[in-house]
């Protein structure tokens, strides 16, 4: 079961990645500059990022892995690939590659290191599963969105969106333009970006 995590509390997670960011790559905090999550999981938490077809459906956009693990994937003409994967391993749908899928791609890899930034800050709660399967196939339970699931759904959209709001200086319409212009890069609508 994971930990109770508010959104106040995975904001405060996000700020102390933001900021690891911003120092590896020489970042100022008063000139914010948007992340780019496979520089962020890459650099800043060593995951390796890959991608690979996952499904032929698009039902499974990444996978996280925590232990040494095995998957099969089967390929719209019946071909099976098997790959091997290794812990810190980030698998992201490969295709997500293309240009119009920048949002989708971006969310997909902070969502996946959000669940890898999870289990390294809370390995009690998250270990346990982990040692049990080697991943965790966080899904819906009785048409709801898993906790696990909202907690790195939070956690991807603070590590992507919440730099441009960072600055309480910032008058509000610099802070709403910067957040529209980001809307292709996070997989956000403008509409949930003005509020």
């Amino acid at each position: 079961m994971a930990r109770y995590l508010s959104r106040a509390d995975l904001s405060r997670i996000a700020g102390k990645y933001i900021d690891q960011y911003y120092t590896r790559f020489g970042i100022s905090k008063d000139a914010p500059e948007p992340i780019d999550p496979e520089r962020l999981a890459s650099a800043v938490l060593g995951l390796n990022v890959k991608m690979l077809p996952l499904c032929s459906d698009g039902s499974v956009l990444g996978l996280t892995v925590f232990q040494r693990c095995g998957f099969t994937v089967t390929l719209g003409d019946g071909t099976k690939l098997v790959e091997i994967f290794m812990p810190k391993d980030v698998v992201i749908d490969s295709a997500l590659a293309a240009d119009g899928s920048t949002g989708c791609r971006n969310f997909t890899i902070a969502h996946e290191a959000a669940h890898q930034i999870l289990a390294d800050l809370f390995p009690n709660d998250y270990g346990k599963a982990v040692k049990c399967r080697g991943h965790i196939a966080y899904r819906e339970r009785n048409g709801k969105a898993s906790w696990e699931e909202w907690q790195a759904d939070t956690l991807a959209a603070e590590l992507l969106i919440r730099i441009e709001r960072r600055n309480p200086n910032w008058p509000h319409e610099i802070k709403k333009r910067k957040s529209i212009r980001l809307c292709p890069q996070t997989g956000c609508t403008s509409a949930g970006m003005s509020t």
